[in-house]
C-alpha cells in the first residue's frame, strides 16, 4: 500500500544544474504537485544556490501546468492547504520566491475567480518552525533548503515520517550510490524525476508511506503465503 510522501531532492555542487532544474520543476508541479512522489523539497549544495536559484525559477516560470495557465487541483480543500503553508511560512520569516498565496486566481476565459487555480510557489528559507517543513502539500507548493555537506542533506531528507521516493543529482555515482543507501526511502532515482515508478522494479514507501511492494513479481508475492515442505527419503 502507496500512502503519502514529502520527497526531497538533493542538488550536489558537482551536478549538472540545468538538468537538476528542469527534473525538480517536473517533480514538484506534474499533475499541480497532486501525487505522492511529488518533489516537495529541494536540499541544495551553498556552493551552488544562486545559479540554481536562477535555473530553477526560469523553469518555475516556464511551467505554470505548462500552458501558461495556473495549476488546478483537485479540490478547494488543496489549493487552501497550500495557500496557508505558504502563508504560514511567510509569518516565520520564509520569502517566497515564486507564487502569491494572498492572490485570487481567475478563469482565464471568464475572468472570474477560480477556486481549484493556484500559481505554482517556491518558497526559500524554510525552518522547523513552520508546516511546510513537515506537512505533505500535496499541491504546487516546494521548498528550498540550503545544505552545507552531505551530511547535513541525509539528515534533512530524513528528518520526515514520511519515506517514497527521493532524488540526487550528482555527476559522481559513486558519491550518488553512497548517499542513497543512506535515504530512508523506497526509491532513490539519481538524475532523474522524484515522480518515478518503473513497472519491472519493486515499488512502495517506508516509515509512514506505506508497506509492502507492487509491480512485477514483488506484487504477486504479496498475495502469496510461502509454505516450505521437506521430504526425507526412509531408508
Amino acid at each position: 500500500m502507496e500512502l503519502g510522501g514529502k520527497a526531497s531532492a538533493i542538488v550536489l555542487e558537482d551536478a549538472d544544474i540545468e538538468l537538476a532544474a528542469r527534473e525538480c520543476a517536473r517533480g514538484a508541479f506534474a499533475n499541480s504537485g497532486q501525487a505522492c512522489m511529488s518533489t516537495e523539497r529541494i536540499l541544495v549544495s551553498n556552493k551552488i544556490i544562486e545559479p540554481f536559484r536562477q535555473a530553477f525559477l526560469k523553469e518555475v516560470n516556464a511551467w505554470d501546468s505548462g500552458h501558461g495557465e495556473s495549476c488546478i487541483l483537485i479540490q478547494h480543500a488543496a489549493v487552501e492547504r497550500n495557500r496557508r503553508l505558504a502563508r504560514s511560512a511567510e509569518e516565520f520569516g520564509a520569502t517566497l520566491l515564486a507564487g502569491n498565496p494572498h492572490a485570487p486566481e481567475a478563469l482565464p476565459s471568464l475572468g472570474q475567480e477560480s477556486k481549484l487555480r493556484l500559481r505554482p510557489a517556491v518558497i526559500d528559507c524554510v525552518d522547523k518552525r513552520m508546516d511546510v517543513y513537515y506537512e505533505e502539500s500535496f499541491g504546487p507548493t516546494v521548498s528550498l533548503y540550503q545544505i552545507k555537506s552531505d551530511d547535513e542533506a541525509i539528515r534533512l531528507a530524513n528528518d520526515t515520517e514520511y519515506g517514497l521516493s527521493s532524488a540526487i543529482f550528482t555527476t559522481n555515482l559513486s558519491r550518488g550510490l553512497n548517499l542513497a543507501s543512506q535515504i530512508d526511502t523506497g526509491a532513490v532515482h539519481i538524475n532523474s524525476i522524484t515522480v518515478h515508478d518503473e513497472a519491472s522494479l519493486a515499488h512502495g514507501g517506508q516509515k509512514n508511506s506505506g508497506w509492502g511492494r507492487f509491480n512485477a513479481e514483488w506484487g504477486i508475492n504479496e498475495f502469496l503465503q510461502p509454505k516450505v515442505v521437506t521430504y526425507a527419503e526412509c531408508a
